[in-house]
This record gives structure tokens, sequence and C-alpha cells, in this order.
């Protein structure tokens, strides 16, 4: 090493050595410090050389830098002992010896090679490996170890065989598939697992394996015949059989399944096997905890585990179970301290076996709430005889268990109770029969059940001695009952209370105290009633003399409140301005406001389906009963119209400039949309159970950008607007259309399939003649010709009321059957397809033929009505400005302005004198059902209309409900038209106010 290298070695070593001192810890620094002088020792002889004065103090100097370089030492290890320091890492990880109740599993095979069942694995690896045992019985009590067995010894035991154990643990549900599910989550090759439950006896016998079917007892042949039929299979197939099924069950269930051996063949029978697992004897049960004691780090003298062994044995046996639950307490009694060895004395000052168990219920209630342990433990309190100090031996069923403890929550305290008795805890067992019977599994758990229900013990025994109190004062006078606070306790501690030899005159004293606290409880609740009823009905009140002030404000009868219940269906003039007053209104399916200055929904019925409101001040949708199923709204202040319900089907809007329509229901049949211009036309292929569309006052969207978005399947459509010159783009499964605008293809091109039809004003630029009538006066009569609409079943023609003239109608199709024209009037070129069932013309009928002069012979002034149109014979309904000398017999609807010199048919079923100038009604048919009446003067009704069920009388000069048919079920009257209901038939269920 060069001298450069020394000198840079030298500086860096410093460096270090004033770092450490400078910065670094404390410790360090008293540590260098203190090994820099004591390896300064050797060097002292070396520096006296040139400095001999140095020679004779030499043995001081050395002490002193001994002294000091240990103190600094020593002071350094201090410091360090005086700081937190991590304990040393744990070694591998390896699974817990110490389980409590809980079975062993795949993860414990080495562990369970030494817990004393070998014995009984070489008995199933013989039967399993003998090709002439197809299935094997692994039978034993709840806790002696089958499932620890089957899941960590046997799998292990057979590794060397090669002989893979696919286990499921059988469950009740679906049964079937889940042990399906379970061999194809083991199999080797999961391509070739058994695909169905049916293959799985094949499947099992194309290799050598054992299927382990665990907690067998969850089955049973009647509730799941095909496992047991699947076992059957098995057990009767012809040996050699190279798969082995292996079924473990509770001893309690060997009756059924030796019931299930004697149903198969004697044969079968011989070459079935069955173990039955025993609990441990003494020894063993010693040498089982030294080994799960070693493994689980937990030291114990030999005399505990002799006491121990002792403590859990019943009959002279141990139980596993009873020994893995000792060993949890004892490792949580330890504190998890692996120099912590437990002694006999340790044990005995805990509480001995009783001690362990009370800690472990302890353990088992802290995993519960709060609110629940008391009534958990009242209930294990109820299942012991205090007297005799000893379990019921018949234990008890749930309802009793929920008598004794009254639990908050009767499902939860059912879900407790099952947890107890699960080998998660196994402090309950479920006796066999029906009702299940819950029982404890050990008389030992008494001792540990006392201590922790000592306050509720010494409840009982308070409850007893109030019970001895009250008993001592009725006796003399069999007057004073127990007071309602003693009584409670007696009632609650029934079962813990003793009581003596005078029984059955105690529970006596019990009954009558209770028959009076009940009758007292009843006084007070009919008090109490009393007193809500008389303070609801004052609200009540109240509201109704508001609510009647309303109804009178708005022009209706006062008592029309008073009627709602009766309601199904219900018409509102526009008047009205709220609805909370229907609440009592429970049978209300249909309601229909009309235009009106409604402002809110707030207290619409609940059993709404259909809501019609005309124009109005509405501005959300708040209210909406979520029943409703059809939704009619007029034009609004509505901004959004999102959340709309799911079980729409019907749907009308009028939107304004500001509406939001958001995302429509898709369970929509039916829609009808008014959109102002500016807003876009909504996209509607999503809702693909729309069967009628129709799209008004929207003249800026041309057809190429809205028929792209109607639905699959769309039937009726109406548009309003420009649409092109063809229809090649509307829907092909259309069967109706409706127009309404300026500009439309022509019909002769009116696809194929089309079976109505209604035609608005965009027809008035049609070709047409101008005509002039004997008056003079021209008027404008454009023309339909029909020949081109040769399966048209409905038309309907309307025109404006501010255009001057009429319609001129050609080779009407002779499978028309309904027949609407709205116009000034109306020519027909022939007379009328003889199948025409339905005929409305609203205005005044012209005539009928070819003969210009019949039109030159008409005026205008006086409309007269031309005799030669004939009516079809077979028509059922006819609407007419003025009525035809003869009706046909055929006719079951009609609506005129004028009957003089009419008979009615004696068919007829529905009349509309509606606006007409009837004074007196003509002779009514006796079979007439509906009759409206609207805005006539007639003053009373005829006598013979006692089959009537729909009326409407809106303002006529009728004023009174009297006499009335009883059959009514509508009627429809005016604003203002009557002040009271009296008189009302109880069978009208649908009531319609008109405002004019």
């Amino acid at each position: 090493m060069t001298p450069d290298n020394r000198a840079e070695d030298f500086v860096a070593s410093t460096r270090k050595i004033v770092q450490i001192l400078r910065y670094g810890p404390r410790e360090l620094a008293l540590a260098l410090l203190g090994f820099l002088l004591l390896g300064a020792i050797p060097l002292l002889p070396k520096l006296a050389e040139p400095l001999p004065f140095l020679t004779p103090a030499l043995p001081w100097i050395t002490g002193v830098l001994v002294v000091l370089g240990l103190f600094l030492l020593g002071f350094a290890a201090w410091r360090i002992w005086k700081k937190a320091v991590a304990p040393l890492p744990e070694a591998k990880p390896k699974p817990a010896a110490i389980k409590g109740p809980a079975p062993f599993g795949p993860q414990d095979a080495e562990l369970f090679t030494r817990l004393g069942r070998n014995d009984d694995l070489n008995r199933l690896r013989d039967w399993i490996l003998d090709d002439q045992k197809p299935l094997v019985a692994l039978m034993g009590e709840s806790g002696v170890g089958k499932t620890s067995l089957l899941r960590a010894g046997l799998a292990h035991h057979l590794q060397d065989d090669k002989v893979p154990v696919l286990y499921w643990e059988a469950v009740p549900t679906e049964p079937e598939a889940k042990l399906l599910h379970a061999v194809r989550l083991g199999w080797e090759d999961e391509e070739k697992a058994p695909k169905a439950f049916e293959d799985l006896a094949a499947a099992m016998a194309s290799g050598r394996r054992v299927v382990v079917i665990d907690q067998a007892e969850q089955l049973s042949p009647a509730g799941h015949p095909r496992i047991f039929d699947l076992l059957r299979q098995v057990a009767a197939g012809d040996p050699p059989y190279r798969a082995t099924w292996v079924v473990a069950f509770r001893r309690e269930f060997l009756p059924v399944w030796r019931d299930f051996e004697l149903s198969l063949p004697e044969a079968v029978q011989r070459r079935m096997e069955t173990l039955s697992l025993q609990r441990f004897s003494p020894k063993a049960a010693e040498k089982v905890i030294a080994v799960l004691a070693e493994e689980g780090s937990l030291p114990v003298d030999q005399k505990l585990v002799e006491e121990l062994v002792e403590g859990v044995a019943v009959e002279g046996k141990v139980s596993p179970a009873d020994i893995g639950i000792s060993l949890l307490v004892l490792s949580e009694l330890a504190g998890g301290r692996p120099d912590a060895s437990l002694s006999l004395d340790d044990f005995r000052e805990s509480g001995g076996q009783a001690g362990l168990l009370t800690r472990y219920l302890e353990r088992l209630l802290e995993q519960l709430p709060d609110s629940e342990r008391p009534e958990v433990l009242r209930g294990l309190l109820s299942l012991v005889d205090l007297e005799k100090d000893q379990r019921l031996a018949e234990g008890r069923t749930l309802p009793e268990l929920e008598e004794a403890a009254r639990p908050a929550s009767p499902a939860r305290f059912g879900a407790a109770l099952r947890f107890f008795a699960s080998g998660k805890a196994r402090v309950l067992e479920e006796l066999p029969g029906e009702p299940v019977r819950y029982r404890l599994v050990h008389e030992r758990l008494i001792p540990a059940i006392r201590k922790l229900t000592g306050v509720l013990l010494a409840e009982a025994e308070r409850a007893g001695l109030a019970l001895e109190r009250g008993y001592r004062v009725w006796v003399q006078d069999r007057r004073h009952l127990l007071p309602r606070w003693d009584l409670k306790g007696v009632l609650r501690y029934k079962d813990q209370i003793q009581w003596g030899k005078d029984e059955a005159d105690k529970r006596e004293l019990v009954r009558l105290s209770l028959r009076r606290t009940r009758r007292n409880r009843f006084a007070l609740i009919a008090a109490t009633l009393a007193l809500f009823v008389a303070a609801s009905g004052l609200i009540q009140y109240s509201q109704k003399r508001e609510h009647l002030s309303l109804l009178a404000t708005w022009g209706l009868p006062a008592d029309l409140y008073d009627h709602l219940g009766q309601f199904e269906e219900l018409t509102l003039p526009g008047t009205v301005t709220r609805l909370d007053w229907l609440r009592s209104a429970k049978r209300l399916k249909k309601l229909t406001v009309e235009d009106g200055v409604l402002e809110s929904l707030e207290g619409v019925p609940a059993t709404l389906e259909t809501l019609a409101v005309g124009e109005s001040r509405l501005s959300d949708l708040s209210g909406l009963p979520p029943s409703l199923t059809s939704l009619t709204l007029g034009a609004n202040r509505i901004r959004t119209f999102a959340g709309l319900s799911n079980r729409l089907s019907s749907l009308d809007l009028v939107l304004n400039n500001d509406s939001v329509l958001g995302t429509l229901p898709r369970s929509l049949e039916s829609l009808r949309l008014v959109i102002p211009r500016g807003l876009p036309a909504p996209d509607l292929r999503r809702l693909e159970s729309l069967q009628s569309f129709a799209f008004l006052f929207h003249s800026e969207v041309e057809s190429s950008s809205l028929l792209n978005r109607l639905p699959p399947g769309l039937r009726s459509l109406g548009l309003d607007g420009a649409y092109g010159d063809s229809f090649d783009d509307f829907p092909k499964t259309l069967r109706s259309l409706s127009f309404q605008g300026t500009r439309t293809p022509p019909l002769s091109e009116l696809p194929p399939g089309i079976e109505s039809l209604e035609l608005d004003s965009f027809f008035v630029n049609a070709p047409g003649t101008t005509l002039e009538l004997g008056d003079g006066t021209k008027v404008v009569a454009p023309e339909i010709d029909g020949s081109h609409l040769r399966e048209l079943r409905s038309l309907t023609v309307q025109l404006p009321s501010m255009l001057v003239g009429g319609v001129r109608l050609r080779r009407l199709p002779s499978s028309l059957i309904s027949l609407k024209v709205v116009a000034a009037w109306v020519v027909l070129s022939e007379q009328l397809p003889r199948g025409l069932k339905e005929l409305e013309i609203e205005g005044r009928f012209l005539g009928v033929g070819r003969d210009e002069d019949l039109i030159n012979r008409t005026s205008m002034d006086t409309g007269n009505r031309i005799p030669d149109l004939r009516l079809p014979s077979g028509l059922e309904s006819l609407s007419l400005f003025w009525s035809p000398p003869t009706l046909p017999g055929s006719l079951k609807r009609l609506k005129v302005m004028d009957l003089r010199g009419v008979a009615l048919p004696v068919g007829l079923r529905s009349l509309d004198l509606s606006h007409s100038q009837v004074l007196k009604l003509p002779e009514i048919p006796d079979g007439l059902t509906e009759l409206n009446l609207l805005g006539t003067r007639v003053r009373e009704l005829p006598g013979n209309l006692q089959r009537l069920t729909s009326l409407d009388i809106s303002f006529t000069q009728i004023d009174t409900l009297d006499d009335l048919p009883p059959s009514l079920k509508s009627l429809g009257l005016g604003v203002w038209q009557i002040e009271t209901l009296e008189g009302l038939p109880e069978s009208v269920t649908a009531l319609h106010f008109h405002s004019g």
C-alpha cells in the first residue's frame, strides 16, 4: 500500500469517527469511545519509548483507560436497554395446533398423525383399498372428531397410495348441485370432470378415488331422494370397485342409515362397512393434550393434564371437542407467552374446569352485541333445573326459550342459539324431531352458567321473595294482588323461582294479578285511543271545514267531501287549485282536472292509476303516486320530467320552452308529445314496448330526422309539420296514421296495411272545386279520393273552424267501418259504404250526388236536410247535426242536435243530445243505458230510465238529484249547477264536473 493510500484511509477513518461522534446516536458514540479507549491500551508501551517519563505512570494510565472504556460501554448498553426493542422475528408460520371446538383441516395433516387416530385411519385405508368395498359409513357422536379424521387424516394417510380424496360437507338445500360442484373442484382434470349429477357414479368408477359425504345427518331419503339413489347405485354396482364412498354422520342418524342399508340387496349389505369413532380413553387423551400443548407452545404440568382429563371425562371417555375447548381457554389464560408454564395451582386458582368453561362461555358471548348477551344467558339458564342442578333432559323448543328470554329480536335470538349449537361453539345440541328442541351438551356447563347469570339469579331470588310476600297478604283476604313491578319480575323469572308446596295457589295469584294488569292496560289503551280519536277528530273537523269552504269557492257542492269514498273516477273543473282534500278518496283510480289554475299534485290518492290535467300552473310532479299507469298533462310550468314511474304505459305531455324531457320509462306503450319550436325531437328507439306515438307542433323537423328515431314495431303514428314527399321512411308495421300539417305525400302512395287514417288541414291544398250555393255564397270544396284506400277501416277528416268551406268525399272504400268528418259541410259523391258501422259528421250536411244542381239548390243559411241520404242498414253509431227522418233499426248510439219528428230505434243504448234545443225528451227506449243532456233545457227526466248507467245533466235546468235511476254508475254535472249531492245513488262510482 502506497503512502497516498494510507493517508486516504486515515482521512476516511477519521472522518467516519468524527461523523459518529458528532451526529450518530449517543449509544453508538459512547460505544465507539469505549472501544477506542480500550484499543489504545496496547499502544501505551510504544508511546513510552520516545517519552521515557511516561513509563512509571503506565499502570495508572492503563487502569484509567480500562475503567473509562468499560464505563462507556456499560452506559451505552444501559441506554439501549431502556429503549423499545423489537422482538425476535417469529419462526416460519405453521398451522395453529389449538383450535378450540373447530375441526382440523388438510393443513394440519402432519400434526394429526400424532393424535391417536392411526388405528381408525388404518381400518379406513384397508376398506378403501379393498376393491370389494363400495360404501363405508363413519359414525360417532357430536364432537368426537369425524370431520378432523376425514379432512386432516384421510387424504394424508392415502398419500402414498396415490388415492385422491374428494370432500363434501352435506347441506339440505340443493345438495345435488353442491355435491357436483365439490367433485368438479377436486377433480384432477377439470375438462374431464363430470358435467351432470347423473354422471357422478360412472365418473367415480373411472379411477381409484374416494368421495367423502360428511354430516350426512343433514340429508334424508324422503327429502333428498336423488342423493340416496346415487348411493344405492354405487352400492349395487358390480365388483370390483375402483371408487369408495365414505358417508359420515352423527350417531343419532344411525336408524335412518340402517333403514337405507336394509333397503339394499343382502349381498350388497355384506359388502358395506361401518366404523364407529369413539372418544379417547383418559391415557390417550393425556397424550393428545401433551402433543397439542407442545405444538401450541403451551407448557403445562403433568398434574394439570391429569386433572384436566379427569374434569372433562364423561363415563371414563374424553371428547376431542372438550379437549380443544379446554386447551383454547388455557392458552388464553397463559396470555400467549411462550415462557408461561401453567401449573396445577394456576389451574385451580383460575377455577378449574368450571373456570375454563366460564371463560369459554364469556368468549362466545363476546361475539354477540351487548344487548343480546343477557337474553342468551336467560335462555341458557332456562335449560337448567336449578332445584336439582341438572340440565333439562327433554330440552326446550325455540318458542319456549323465547318466552323465557323475552328477546327484543326473536330472529337474532334464534340465530344466536343456532350458533351455540354449531360446531363452532358446541354448547347446545339440537335434539332430533319436530319441532327442534335445544339442550345443554354437558351438565358441567351448569356452574359456568350459574356464575355468568349470578345477577339474573339474584333478581330471580328477589322475584321469589316478592311472590312469597304478596302471597302471604293475598291468602288473608284474596283481594290484594301483586303490584305491577313485582308481577313483572315473577313473570320474567318464573322458570327460576322455587314455588314450594303452595305452587298451585301462587300460580292462581299470578294469574289473577296478570288479568288485572291486562285489564288496566286495556283501559289505559282505550283511554289513550279515545283521546287520540278525539284529537284526530278535532283536526279532521278543522280540515273538513277548510275543505268545505274551498269546495264552495270552486263551485262544487259542499257535501262532495263526504261522498269521496264511493268514487273510482272523478272529473274536476278548472277552478280547483289544490288536491290535498282528496286524501279520503281511497277507491279513486282515475282523476281528470280540466284547464284551469291547479298549482299542486300533493294529496293525490295512492290508488290512482290514471291522471289527466289540462292547462295548469303546475311547476313540478311531486305527489305523483307510484301506482300511476297513465298520465296526461296540458300546458304547464314544469321544467323537468325526469324520474317518471316505470309503471307508466301511457304518457301525454305538452312541453314548454324550458322543459327537459329526461329519460322516458321503457314501459311506455302510448306516447303523445306537444313540443314547441327549438326543442329537439326525442330519440325513442330504446322504447321497445311503444305501440302508439303522436308528435305535434314541431314544424321545423323533417321526417328524415324523426322517423329514424322511432322504435321498432310501432303501429300508430301521429305527426304535425312538413314530412317530405314519400312514405318510404315510415315504419312498415304501421296500421294507423294521423297527419296535421301543410304538406304530405299523396294518399295514393299510402303504405299498404294502413287501417286507420286521420287527416287534418294539410289537404286544404288538395285538388278541389269552388262551388256557388243557391244564395250566391262561394265555397271551396277540396276533394278526398278514397279509391286507393282499399284496406282502410277508419277515416277521420278535420278542417279548422276558420276555413271557409267543406270537403267533398269521393269513392270511399267498401272496407270502411268508421267515418268521422269535422267541417263546415260535407258533400258525398255517392252513398255511404254498406259496411259502415260508425258515422259522425260535425257541421251542416249538404248533400249526396254528382249533380252540381244539388249543391246550387242548397242555401248556407238554411242548412236544409237532404232527404236522399240513405244510411247503411247495419249502422250502429251515428252523430249528425240534423237527424234523418228514418233511423236504421240497428242503431245503438245516436248524437244529434234536433230530434223533432224522429222515432228512436228500440235497440238504442246511447243517446247524446248535448247543446240541443230540446225542452222535453221524446219517448225513450226502455233499454237505454247512456244519456247525455249537457247544455239542454230539459227540466226533468222521464221515468223509464231504470237501466241507465251513464247520465250527463251538466248545465241543464235540473238542479236536484232526486229520482235518479238506482242503476246509475256515471254522472256528469256542471259547476255551480247544484248545491248538494243529496239523493246521489250509492251505485255512482264516476262523477264528472264540467266547467262549460
